[in-house]
């Protein structure tokens, strides 16, 4: 069941483990996590649903996270992207940014991972009042 008042991230990832870890750390009613496993579906859900942040890898099993950001970014210019993924260098984490990412985060750095999704949720529940 879908919550509207939630804060509604997509995350698109190959790896369901990462998702799962992911829910469990933010296993809270306010706080819905979708995931998508590939570019094509993660389209298919932008087009049909609302999300507060996405949240994606670089690599995916039908395409490129960066050229999925630059897609998402056409659809949802103000909808904050993050990228979170095991290409840790500074041409990734560029590339990231110039594509239109609001943050680039290098795994397996959780802290930083969650640090950055509080400020958005944060954000949306500042402005909400």
């Amino acid at each position: 069941m879908k919550n509207k008042s939630a804060f509604r991230i997509l995350y698109v990832a190959r790896s369901e483990d990462d998702y799962l870890l992911l829910s469990t750390m933010y296993n809270f009613p306010n706080i819905q996590i979708t995931l998508a496993d590939t570019a094509a579906e993660a389209l298919q859900k932008v087009k049909l649903d609302e999300f507060d942040l996405f949240l994606l890898e670089t690599r995916l099993p039908d395409g490129d996270g960066f050229e999925l950001c630059r897609t998402m970014r056409e659809f949802n210019p103000q909808t904050p992207i993050v990228f979170y993924s095991g290409d840790a260098g500074e041409v990734h984490r560029q590339k990231g940014l110039s594509v239109g990412a609001d943050a680039y985060l290098a795994k397996p750095y959780l802290d930083m991972l969650t640090v950055t999704l509080n400020k958005f949720i944060f954000r949306k529940n500042l402005s909400a009042l």
